[in-house]
């Protein structure tokens, strides 16, 4: 996609039963650049998440009263989305809010 944005491809590694396994390049187009931004972050979340549950991790315990937890919560629903839909799931977070909540927001965002 370097030179032609619309394209985007991956490699992948392809089990036969019969023998060692083999690397397959698949490349597709699209219709436009935005749509390969958004295929290829879900295929960055996509493994991101099955490489995480592969781990053997212990993942972090948050107490759920703390306001860090809903932080936590709302990086993971972001985290690879494509801007305009991270920035939907930012504003719908933000109105769940209460007046004095956002207000204290906006302030330290301006």
């Amino acid at each position: 996609g370097v030179k032609q944005t619309d394209h985007f491809g991956f490699i992948c590694r392809d089990q036969s039963e019969s023998g060692p396994s083999q690397y397959v390049c698949y490349v597709f187009q699209c219709a436009s650049e935005s749509l390969v931004d958004e295929v290829m972050l879900t295929l960055k979340q996509a493994f991101s998440t099955a490489a995480a549950l592969q781990s053997n991790k212990t993942p972090v315990q948050l107490c759920e009263a703390c306001p860090m937890h809903d932080l936590h919560k709302l990086c993971e629903r972001i985290e690879g989305l494509y801007p305009p839909r991270a920035k939907l799931a930012i504003q719908k977070y933000l109105s769940q809010l209460t007046d004095n909540e956002q207000a204290e927001i906006f302030e330290r965002v301006q």
